[in-house]
């Protein structure tokens, strides 16, 4: 019952070790590459001769080539320079696909040259007499050293064959998911609403409709773009099972920017209750949207009403958002723009950043809109300090508040003190 165990461990030992030998013509001015995969630790041997077109007399220098091996990572292991034989032997640092390349000279007029190559590894590489002689190994013995070497090579090629389909099933993946994204590439250079659509009923035939680079793409422009159509992009939201915050910030800033921008108060609320985490992008659409929702609570109602500010203490005390100047710079622009001037003021003044002459400005721009010549002169006296470089433009600005408020005094002051730099 053995001897047939035996058998059947002895052929897949044949068939899982290399011993690959060839014969190939190759013209002159080419190059021939061999390629082996052999894993790591595996020893491997290889000789080459040229066949002799003139029998009994030495190789022409037109037959000799130049031979070169090398590891996967372009490691040379052997490299033979107009050669008319030769051999190579190496034990396998790094796992993969080997290369043994053939170059024939150039030569005219155009000749063949015919090679000889034998190139093993793993078992089939051991010299087995030279191991005989030097052990004195001899009958049994050495057909069971053998044996036992073929199987332990069975074993770690299973691995090494394990551990490649691994590494090409995870190849696989990766490259899907790329072709996934370079399929809907033209998504970039989406023009129209009906290219886009397009593009979406194609995502359903290459069942790619879920695949989150696809649907992001496409919420974008339709939320986003000014050839988008924002109740589109709102219907394919909520066929969404679980949108990320990208996806929600997507959408809430499309709303911010449109006729409605109310919704992106209503969207930032479902994210919540959904327990979506929202971070530095969510507040700033968020506080655009809400200044926009203020500035037309003015214009109907007269006033700016009252609401729930957006404080930087709640956005890192609630959600671990810590606020930067641009979403200062939107909540005094909202407060600007509601009319809410001293509140607008008293943040500025008390910001914890530096450099923030962009929120000053944004708070001169309201002082224009309302004509508030106090507040306006205060601000101006700031800015030239943070900027003096630009005096010039602030005082400019400073001159239309006075001219709009009919302050004569101070224009003619203005004018006097900056005769050089008012146009």
């Amino acid at each position: 019952m053995e001897r047939p165990n035996l058998l059947i461990i002895t052929t897949l030992g044949f068939m899982l070790t290399v011993a690959e030998s060839m014969r190939f013509d190759l013209l002159s001015g080419n190059t021939k590459c061999i390629s082996e995969d052999i894993k790591g630790n595996a020893m491997t041997v290889g000789k080459y001769t040229v066949v002799n077109p003139n029998e009994g007399y030495p190789v022409p220098d037109t037959h000799k080539v130049t031979v070169r091996v090398t590891s996967p990572f372009g490691n040379n292991y052997h490299h033979g320079d107009h050669a008319d034989s030769g051999h190579f032997a190496f034990t396998a640092a790094e796992a993969g696909d080997y290369t043994a390349c053939f170059w024939a000279p150039a030569h005219k007029p155009e000749m063949t040259v015919t090679v000889e190559f034998e190139w093993k590894s793993g078992v089939a590489a051991k010299d087995w007499s030279k191991l005989a002689k030097k052990g004195k190994i001899e009958g049994m013995e050495l057909e069971l050293k053998k044996l036992f070497d073929t199987v332990t090579a069975i074993h770690e090629e299973m691995f090494y064959l394990r551990a490649r389909e691994e590494e090409m099933q995870q190849l696989n993946r990766s490259t899907n998911s790329k072709m996934a994204g370079l399929s809907f590439l033209s998504l970039v250079n989406c023009v129209s609403m009906s290219h886009l659509k397009q593009i979406h009923a194609l995502s359903f035939v290459a069942k790619l409709q879920n695949h989150h680079l696809v649907l992001a793409k496409i919420l974008r422009f339709t939320a986003v773009s000014p050839s988008g159509d924002l109740s589109y992009a709102h219907r394919l939201f909520d066929k969404i099972p679980q949108p990320n915050t990208f996806l929600y910030n997507t959408l809430i800033r499309g709303y911010a920017k449109s006729l409605y921008p109310s919704y992106s108060v209503n969207l930032f609320n479902q994210m919540r209750r959904s327990r979506v985490d929202p971070d530095e992008y969510s507040f700033n659409f968020l506080i655009k949207a809400r200044s926009r929702v203020r500035a037309s609570e003015v214009h109907d109602r007269g006033s700016g009403g009252e609401r729930d500010e957006i404080h930087g203490a709640t956005m890192e005390r609630d959600y671990g958002v810590k606020a930067n100047i641009e979403h200062y710079g939107c909540v005094i622009n909202m407060l600007g723009q509601a009319g809410q001037l001293d509140k607008a003021y008293e943040l500025t003044d008390s910001l914890p950043i530096p450099g923030n002459e962009v929120v000053w400005e944004a708070l001169l721009t309201a002082c224009r809109t309302y004509c508030d010549v106090v507040l306006a002169e205060r601000v101006v006296k700031k800015l030239s300090e943070l900027r003096p470089d630009d005096e010039v433009r602030y005082y400019n600005v400073l001159y239309n508040i006075y001219v709009a408020a009919g302050r004569t005094a101070e224009v003619n002051e203005v004018r006097s003190e900056n005769h050089l730099l008012l146009c």
